[in-house]
């Protein structure tokens, strides 16, 4: 109840746009519950052990590099249910000390090889985002040349066309000027 109670806040918490708030919650509360259920039975040989891997990759996709905190609250919690196991404080069967060797060192694989996968992942996603500025970048000054090409074609058309027009008046003006010159020979042959 008190784990749903927390959740309902860590929602509220979202929607006020207080998300780290949230992001350091979720895995809080999936710990402490995961904590309960294995101390009221069974310890370290509780189905729900399975939920602190899980807690874990929560917490890295929450936290990412501050994720080291879930980590070490997890650690903590299993060494502290592998306390109170040992010394049979929980009800089931005790657990031995192999049993508690070989849960630490799973989690600490489990541990290590999370971070190593959420620390790529964060370079992966760093070097999509910079590959996407440089094409941002890239797309600007395409759409400047563009832009500076259809400039310079507009003003290469105007000045073709203004060749165009200068160079159709002088047609007109040596089609006049051959006139006359005819105009001028007709009228020496009538001579």
């Amino acid at each position: 109840a008190i784990g749903l109670i927390i959740e309902l806040f860590t929602l509220y918490s979202v929607q006020r746009g207080n998300l780290l708030l949230a992001k350091l919650l979720i895995p809080i509360v999936l710990l402490a519950v995961t904590a309960v259920i294995s101390l009221i039975v069974n310890g370290l040989r509780n189905a729900a052990m399975v939920a602190f891997p899980i807690t874990i990759i929560v917490g890295s996709i929450l936290l990412k590099d501050r994720s080291r905190i879930i980590n070490v609250l997890v650690l903590g919690v299993v060494a502290f249910i592998a306390v109170k196991d040992l010394r049979g404080e929980i009800p089931s069967a005790p657990a031995n000390i192999i049993v508690v060797v070989n849960i630490a060192i799973l989690l600490l694989g489990f541990i290590g090889v999370t971070n190593i996968l959420v620390g790529r992942l964060n370079q992966t996603i760093l070097k999509a985002r910079n590959s996407e500025k440089t094409q941002r970048v890239e797309n600007a000054e395409l759409n400047e040349l563009k832009a500076s090409l259809e400039d310079r074609v507009n003003q290469r058309t105007a000045e073709l066309d203004s060749a165009n027009r200068f160079n159709s008046q002088r047609a007109r003006q040596f089609e006049a000027i051959a006139q006359v010159v005819r105009a001028i020979s007709s009228i020496q042959d009538l001579d």
